[in-house]
């Protein structure tokens, strides 16, 4: 079985990049070349599937399967976090739709939304971005697929997603020094995805009132 190797031990410095699905397939189908992508860039990767599924096509990516309570719990102010989520469980989820509103409302950690449309309830217009996929993302995305038990036949090279950055400056002391490969192409502003646009934001802990956004 292909397996990304880069699936390394977390380090407390290291770009951080959250990712919630209600279904292992689909999250796949939509963005698995980008979760590779990232995970190769250096970035650690994790995911919360809502429903009952095998860890093993994540670790195909490069990506850690945590719990719905570890999906929301950002406590490590010196992480530079990132959120994606697919709209469907933006929609049927209460806890995760309230996470996602505080990050665009708040500008301090970047989110995006998986897929080609977001939900129009969102603070802010996002950015429009489209992945280019690497070639070695490609492999790993083909074989997870296949052994979550999706078809592989016709995979995409390219993958949307629409991203609200970070607004919130990074102080000085802390910029980051990860590498950036596996960039995304923006639509029309050519943007880094690979680390760039997390230079512009960090993460603190969760207010006890994000629940209202």
């Amino acid at each position: 079985m292909v397996r990304n190797m880069l699936l390394v031990s977390e380090h407390p410095y290291r770009y951080r990049l959250h990712v919630a699905a209600s279904d292992l397939v689909d999250l796949i189908t939509v963005a698995g070349g980008w979760l590779a992508d990232r995970a190769m860039a250096g970035w650690h990767v994790t995911a919360y599937i809502a429903g009952d599924h095998d860890d093993r096509p994540l670790h195909v990516l490069g990506v850690a399967a945590i719990d719905f309570a570890s999906a929301l719990d950002w406590r490590d102010p010196t992480a530079l976090h990132t959120l994606a989520v697919m709209p469907d469980l933006y929609q049927r989820d209460k806890q995760i739709r309230a996470r996602v509103r505080w990050a665009i409302a708040t500008g301090e950690v970047e989110a995006n939304v998986i897929g080609d449309a977001y939900p129009p309830d969102l603070p802010r217009v996002p950015t429009t971005v489209e992945h280019q996929c690497s070639s070695a993302a490609q492999a790993f995305k083909r074989q997870a697929l296949s052994d979550a038990g999706g078809s592989a036949g016709l995979l995409a090279d390219r993958e949307a997603l629409f991203s609200w950055p970070a607004i919130r400056p990074l102080p000085a002391d802390r910029a980051p020094r990860w590498p950036t490969q596996g960039a995304a192409r923006q639509l029309p502003v050519a943007v880094s995805m690979g680390g760039e646009v997390l230079a512009h934001g960090f993460a603190k802990s969760v207010r006890p009132g994000f629940d209202e956004f």
